[in-house]
């Protein structure tokens, strides 16, 4: 859960979410809530689907979840759902299938955990965490 937003459990797992600095409701029933650094944008889910709440206001994707789909993260305009062991990716603006990862890739997917707005941040790969981040490295001379 990001520091600046609380989610109140009100009724069988959903709730009001509301930004802890201004005091304003973003949701009235979201069962589970991330917020992506880069983009400032906060997403959330409910029985309806996904939606995207950022400066413009609250959009509703047309994205229906099955209740066994969970909210992984969202980085990058980028939101991740698990269905058991399958990932999926979406563009937070569309609702759209995004390509998150080579098409032809296998092994280990690693999924965004927390980010800052500079980018840096973990990421979640089967059981170990990995520290993402802008760190130049130097050539030898």
């Amino acid at each position: 859960m990001d520091e600046g937003l609380i989610h109140l459990d009100a009724k069988e797992g959903s709730g009001q979410v509301i930004d802890a600095d201004t005091g304003e409701v973003l949701d009235e029933s979201a069962q589970e809530v991330v917020r992506d650094a880069n983009s400032e944008m906060v997403i959330t889910s409910d029985t309806q689907g996904l939606s995207v709440i950022d400066g413009a206001g609250k959009n509703e994707l047309p994205v229906s979840l099955p209740e066994s789909v969970k909210l992984e993260a969202a980085v990058g305009g980028l939101i991740y759902l698990r269905e058991d062991q399958t990932l999926r990716v979406h563009n937070a603006a569309t609702g759209s299938i995004a390509r998150g990862y080579p098409a032809e890739g296998s092994g280990i997917v690693a999924v965004p955990g927390t980010f800052t707005s500079q980018g840096l941040g973990t990421l979640r790969a089967g059981d170990r965490t990995l520290l993402a981040t802008d760190r130049a490295v130097e050539e030898s001379m």
